[in-house]
């Protein structure tokens, strides 16, 4: 289906909301801030307060039961989450969190996402599973299948797969992905 926004330039300010392809509305300008452009059926909504969920297109039910402090377009059944309590987290179309907590998910990149905890750095299937843990000096996003990844300060930068095996062995001074 198609969906679209529609708005109101009214005395709280601009808001978006969601309508389907003949117009109707999805959900209601005056019950949040503001809702986006839903994928695989949720749309992200914000609330009067500032705080993110998300909302089904079809029942008007909010996914998670609290608000979160920001969230990310649903991708392939996942997205991503910062949860009030500041840790982010996938979270699956069922409401349901996939895996560990981080200090900061960031965007999903060809498949992988690159997480941070502890001032570490390892990266997760499109899924949410753990391919690497979070213990490299650092990892670079994806770029033509391979990532750059630095084990550790004195360590070589190697260049991995999507799978997390060594495509080139970490030999290099430096390197970018």
């Amino acid at each position: 289906e198609c969906y679209g926004f529609y708005g109101s330039n009214n005395s709280d300010g601009k808001k978006n909301s969601v309508v389907d392809r003949n117009g109707n509305i999805l959900i209601p300008i005056d019950k949040y801030q503001g809702a986006f452009y839903p994928d695989d059926g949720f749309a992200p909504i914000v609330d009067k307060n500032g705080k993110w969920n998300y909302v089904n297109v079809t029942t008007g039910a909010q996914l998670i039961p609290t608000f979160a402090n920001d969230c990310n377009s649903f991708v392939d059944g996942v997205a991503v989450v910062q949860t009030i309590d500041n840790q982010w987290r996938i979270i699956d179309t069922t409401g349901r969190f996939v895996g560990d907590s981080y200090d900061y998910i960031y965007p999903r990149h060809e498949d992988v996402y690159i997480v941070k905890k502890n001032d570490k750095y390892g990266v997760l299937s499109a899924s949410g599973q753990v391919i690497k843990a979070p213990t490299n000096y650092f990892v670079y996003p994806m770029n033509d299948g391979l990532m750059a990844i630095k084990e550790t300060s004195e360590s070589g930068v190697g260049y991995i797969t999507a799978d997390g095996t060594y495509k080139i062995q970490p030999k290099y001074y430096s390197g970018f992905s």
